[in-house]
């Protein structure tokens, strides 16, 4: 497998990029629309991992193996952020005493073209595009 560049702009529209819901996310076994919007914290970035380079079980493996709370992983494609005019870049992470697992396949959607309100309705039109593709991965 080629490493991901950092940075690199991601351009295969069909490659799906998975979400991990937390547990505090879900509303009656689906997910809010919050966890398809970045919290203020994350400056304007939503964390995914790419299709491309691993399976939906292998990044929920990852994610909880570092220590985050997981109860499902969704799915967005790469097209899908575009047409709500949303680059992706991958984002690859080292490993660090925070989080023991490197993970090559992070990657990130930017929101920041959009103000604070646009990212509410555009993580609206996400969760439903996530929900009709279906969860790919529930924690066990």
């Amino acid at each position: 497998m080629i490493a991901p560049v950092p940075d690199e702009i991601l351009t295969d529209s069909k490659e799906v990029l998975f979400r991990h819901i937390r547990f505090s996310l879900l509303h009656d076994g689906q997910p809010q629309s919050l966890a398809f919007v970045p919290l203020p914290k994350d400056k304007n970035f939503l964390s995914v991992d790419r299709g491309s380079m691993m399976t939906p079980r292998e990044s929920y493996g990852l994610f909880t193996d570092n220590g985050f709370d997981c109860a499902r992983v969704y799915g967005i494609s790469v097209g899908e952020f575009a047409d709500e005019k949303i680059i992706c870049r991958s984002d690859p992470l080292p490993s660090s005493d925070a989080m023991p697992r490197a993970n090559p396949a992070h990657a990130v959607a930017d929101f920041s073209p959009h103000t604070t309100s646009q990212q509410k309705l555009i993580a609206k039109r996400l969760k439903r595009r996530a929900l009709s593709r279906g969860c790919l991965y529930i924690a066990v």
